[in-house]
């Protein structure tokens, strides 16, 4: 399960994933924070669990991708 701990006046949303990598985000309120860490072990669980700094891909990039054979 993952952890939520506050830092200057923000909340950080700690967890690993599937491979044992720790990721982390920050968050203004701790609802969001902790909405964030029950997705994340939610998606981990369903096997759906995808790493958020490889969604950021250009749907150029993506479309082309998905062209190719």
């Amino acid at each position: 399960m993952g952890s939520i701990e506050r830092r200057s006046g923000k909340y950080r949303a700690r967890y690993r994933d599937s491979l044992g990598r720790a990721h982390s985000k920050t968050f203004i309120r701790k609802a969001d924070a902790d909405r964030f860490i029950l997705e994340m072990e939610t998606e981990k669980q369903r096997g759906n669990w995808i790493d958020p700094r490889k969604a950021d891909q250009p749907v150029a990039e993506w479309a082309e991708e998905a062209r190719d054979p």
